[in-house]
């Protein structure tokens, strides 16, 4: 068909599913998918999950977190690719034209929440392990900035007074919590 091998939206003429982790629904079982060729691909589900964990690291020193899930049902490259390989008539150009005139599908938010974050030890516990210790204190000396001010928001979990600037008052507070 002269479409090189490899993942590509030419949907009708792939004969391999490289990534399918598309959320399952309901009452979802690994032998039930697998019996009509449905299963997840690069990408596992236990029997009856309906949902993804996905795990972000979080900055040192982030107060809180905002978290906002989004569903598109379609991609401006899906949109496009249509409207280029349509090479025989204009309803590639035509169905493009709708997408754009539309509003392009954009991104629906289907979730959201703000969560604030414990950092374990509080005031000074950098790493968030619940203490304050020497691996805490590793991150204190490059966060010193003297009297000049400039905290960037790494460092502010160092900013015990708060006053813009981690200098040796600051680390006389650091001290006070230290756990040794």
């Amino acid at each position: 068909m002269g479409v090189p091998e490899g993942p590509s939206f030419h949907f009708v003429l792939n004969n391999k599913i490289f990534k399918d982790n598309r959320i399952p629904p309901r009452g979802f079982t690994n032998a039930a998918y697998a019996e009509f060729g449905g299963s997840p691909v690069e990408y596992a589900y236990a029997d009856g999950q309906y949902w993804d964990v996905t795990t972000y690291a979080i900055p040192p020193g982030a107060a809180s977190a905002e978290v906002t899930l989004y569903y598109q049902s379609t991609s401006k490259e899906f949109m496009e690719f249509l409207r280029d390989e349509n090479t025989t008539n204009s309803k590639g150009q035509e169905m493009y034209d709708l997408w754009d005139a539309n509003g392009k599908c954009p991104p629906e938010i289907m979730a959201q929440t703000q969560l604030p974050l414990d950092i374990g030890g509080g005031p000074g516990d950098y790493n968030g392990d619940g203490v304050v210790n020497l691996q805490d204190y590793a991150y204190f000396p490059p966060c010193m900035t003297g009297p000049s001010g400039g905290v960037d928001a790494a460092c502010e979990v160092f900013d015990f007074e708060p006053d813009s600037d981690v200098d040796l008052a600051d680390f006389g507070e650091f001290m006070a919590v230290f756990d040794g």
